[in-house]
Parts: C-alpha cells; structure tokens; sequence
C-alpha cells in the first residue's frame, strides 16, 4: 500500500502578508507625523445666516426645532442709527410671499364694541387731524425679488407718499417678517446707498423721516410661539398697539383706538380682529409695473379723507377703499400741493376732537 505526500507552497502567501504589514506600518507613521503637526487648519462654521447652501442632506424631512428668543424688543422707540443689513434667510431658507399659509392659528376674535362703534354713523368734522397709520413693508412699500430677498424694488413715488405721512401722523411700522428682514428693508427705504440714491428725496429728509418712527414691529410682536419659523396665517390685532404704552404716549388729548387707527397692508386675513381700520393695498409685486396708476397717491389721498371724520373705522366700513386702475388727474399727488392745509405740522393741529369720542 503506497501514500502519497502532498506539498503546499506558502511563498506567495508570506511575500502579500509581507507587503500589507510593510504597508500598515507606513501609513501608521504618516498619521503619527501629521498628528503632531501643531497648527492644522480648523474647520470653520458657517455663521447662522450664511446665505450658502445649507450642508444638511436635501431629502431631510426633519422640522426645525430652533425655537424664537424669548426676550421681547422692549418696544423701544427707534434710534437715530443707521440700521445694519443681514440676510434673511434662516438656514438658507427663506420664506416667499407665494408659499402657502398655513391654517395654525384661529382667528382672532374681535374687541367687544368693536362691531357697533364701526357701524356708528361716519361723522365728517371738516377738521383733519393726525391719525395713527400702520405700515406694512412688503408687497405694500416695496417688492423683494422671488428669489434674492436682498434685491428690492420700492414702490412708486414711494416718497412722496413718506413725506406725507411724516407730516401729518404718527406712523407705526408692523411687518411679519423677522427682525432683521425688517432692518434690511428699513434700510434700503431710508438708507439708500449706490445708484439708488440720486433718484430719492434728501438723505436729511429720509434721516428725518426715520427718526419719527413711532415703533418698528416684526415677527416677534405676532406671538406665533412654537409656529415662529414656520409660514401660518398671521394677524396684525391693532389692540395691541393701542396697548402699548410707548405707542399711546404719542397721542396727544386722548388715546389711539379704532377711532383714528389705519392699517395699510396687502392682505385682508391678516387684518380679521379689525377689519374696517384696514386700507387693502394692491400688492406689490416684483414683475409687474404700476408706475402710472398711482397707488400710494390714491392711499394717501384716501387717508386725508378719513383724517375727516370722527370715527375712521365708521368711514372705512363706509367707504372702503378702492383702488383706481386708470390714471386719472385726481389720482396724481396734485392734491397735494392744493391742499396745504392737511400739510400743518402737528403741533399745530386743534385736538379737540380727541375730547369728543
């Protein structure tokens, strides 16, 4: 009985084994040289409103769980500073004009009284006096561009229309945006800078015109909680600004109320807790051109009427505002100049009718 004797060669085995463990202990060196490198470059983080693409993965469906600072502006009267710009964007997302609201928040009910004093007769005095006028910026003073919120588009003859409301009321500004939308768009209104500036009134005028601003409200002022980054259905209830104690201190012989309240926005919703102190506004919008149809001096013009009368939200009800799109002579700023009387500075003006509600 024969066996046979099979011979296996680990040669070829051994030389690979060989080259990986000659290999391993090259790269183990390489890293322990580059570990003790003292200044290796750090990798910097984006600031928060960096306008680059967000690093987050696109199909990451994960709902932002960055909540509002709770501290409030205080509601402090505006300073004489010059505002500083900063991107609007949140994460390098921003919220469009066009993107849908959401249904979050009810409606909020309106102040008891607030229906039978509006449906008070609309009593004209013949003796015009300083109203409380609340500003929207976006889509009613000025257009931003779809896709660069920094691009912005003023609204035609937007300071003639600035140059009456400065002096002859008090003039809120309450925007949805966030804080620093706000600045930016206070800035490129009253700040202008390049190009912009040869065609706008005087720089002291616009400086001026900025410092009388009797509080500048944002999205902070909406109390949306939870929903603050989110894009609900807002609403701007004026019974919050006649709360305001800072607001009510320029009312001079009596306090802001319905009485002598307008709200000038392009949205009707977010004017539901009072409907009739609101001047609807056509939207302003970025592709489109009403620079002969005179809006804001129609608005103005309807303003100077209901300065008028005794109870404004009686004459709004009555006489809501309607915008003219056919150029028409009464349409232009004309009155204006007819007028001069409704151009009496405010200390001026006879408050007796304040007395009279």
């Amino acid at each position: 009985m024969s066996s046979t004797v099979m011979f296996i060669d680990f040669t070829p085995m051994s030389k690979l084994y060989a080259a990986l463990s000659v290999t391993m202990e090259d790269l183990t060196k390489r890293m322990s040289r580059l570990l003790q490198q003292p200044n290796l470059p750090k990798v910097q983080p984006l600031p928060h409103d960096s306008t680059a693409p967000s690093s987050k993965p696109i199909h990451s469906k994960k709902p932002s769980t960055k909540q509002p600072s709770a501290a409030q502006d205080g509601r402090k009267l505006p300073t004489r500073s010059k505002p500083t710009t900063r991107s609007d964007t949140k994460n390098g997302k921003g919220m469009t004009r066009k993107d849908p609201r959401l249904a979050l928040i009810p409606r909020p009910p309106r102040m008891p009284g607030y229906d039978a004093k509006a449906s008070m007769r609309a009593e004209y005095t013949g003796r015009p006096v300083p109203l409380l006028i609340v500003l929207d910026l976006n889509g009613t003073l000025l257009s931003r561009h779809p896709k660069n919120r920094q691009r912005v588009k003023l609204r035609p003859h937007l300071d003639k229309f600035l140059e009456y409301l400065f002096t002859r009321h008090k003039v809120v500004i309450w925007s949805s945006a966030t804080p620093e939308s706000v600045t930016a768009m206070l800035g490129k209104i009253f700040f202008p800078e390049g190009d912009a500036v040869r065609s706008r009134a005087n720089s002291d005028d616009l400086m001026d015109w900025y410092n009388r601003i009797v509080a500048m409200w944002n999205r902070k002022h909406l109390d949306l909680g939870d929903f603050y980054w989110q894009n609900p259905q807002v609403y701007k209830q004026l019974s919050r600004l006649w709360a305001d104690p800072n607001i009510q201190s320029t009312c001079f012989g009596g306090q802001w109320d319905q009485f002598d309240t307008l709200l000038i926005d392009d949205s009707l919703e977010k004017a539901a807790s009072e409907p009739h102190n609101l001047v609807q506004i056509r939207e302003m919008v970025w592709n489109e051109d009403d620079q002969g149809v005179e809006v804001l001096a129609q608005v103005a013009k309807y303003i100077s009427r209901a300065s008028n009368y005794r109870n404004v939200s009686a004459f709004v009800k009555e006489n809501p505002f309607k915008h003219d799109p056919v150029p028409r002579d009464e349409n232009t700023w004309a009155w204006m100049e007819q007028n001069t009387s409704d151009f009496m500075i405010h200390d001026d003006l006879n408050s007796d009718r304040r007395h009279l509600k």
